[in-house]
């Protein structure tokens, strides 16, 4: 191999290294926010489902893109494998039957 191109892959690799290495690869190193898959009512608590994760937090607060729907945001460690994840918010909390999913910017109804 050329000189030149052995000092290119070189480069090249490390690159890659480095990015990976600073995204956090391999998912559970940080907490992000989790897209809700569904939302339902029952009892009056709103339970959000969502993908796999630890530490699973719920924020609620107003839509950043001015829309009259409350945001909501649920917070997590993903983690690898089949669980179901729920987060919970009392539903005097959430006023109507929709709100924004913070981590989509979706309108999500909740099923009763």
């Amino acid at each position: 191999m050329h000189p030149l191109v052995r000092r290119l892959v070189a480069v090249a690799a490390t690159a890659v290294v480095a990015a990976l290495a600073l995204t956090g690869c391999g998912g559970g190193e940080q907490r992000v926010a989790l897209a809700v898959q569904r939302a339902e009512r029952p009892d009056g608590i709103v339970v959000l489902h969502v993908e796999c994760a630890d530490d699973v937090e719920v924020e609620l607060g107003p839509d950043p893109s001015g829309s009259p729907l409350p945001q909501v945001t649920v917070w997590g460690d993903p983690v690898v494998g089949r669980c179901d994840a729920k987060g919970r918010l009392d539903g005097q909390d959430l006023p109507g039957d929709a709100f924004v999913d913070g981590a989509t910017s979706q309108v999500v109804t909740v099923s009763r």
